[in-house]
């Protein structure tokens, strides 16, 4: 078996989470669910990078990147469903 990277498996979790949230359709919960996403998304960027890949987002790699910016995307939704 294959070992995955902390940022495959958080764009595994984003993906399923963000289907979760549009499956509810509830502001409230996607709020919470993306500020979640978010703080765990750059807290895995903070991480040291690995051997090779200096100069990036920590450990962040594309998959987790397009996760990161899916849950941006997700809490401004949020937000522009609660004002109005």
């Amino acid at each position: 078996m294959d070992k995955r990277s902390p940022s495959d498996l958080y764009a595994l979790a984003a993906a399923i989470s963000l289907l979760f949230v549009a499956i509810l359709n509830n502001a409230w919960v996607m709020l919470a669910v993306s500020g979640i996403g978010l703080v765990a998304g750059i807290l895995l960027a903070r991480l040291p990078a690995p051997q090779g890949r200096e100069g990036t987002l920590g450990s962040l790699r594309r998959a987790g990147v397009f996760g990161l910016v899916g849950f941006a995307v997700a809490a401004v939704l949020a937000v522009i469903i609660l004002l109005r």
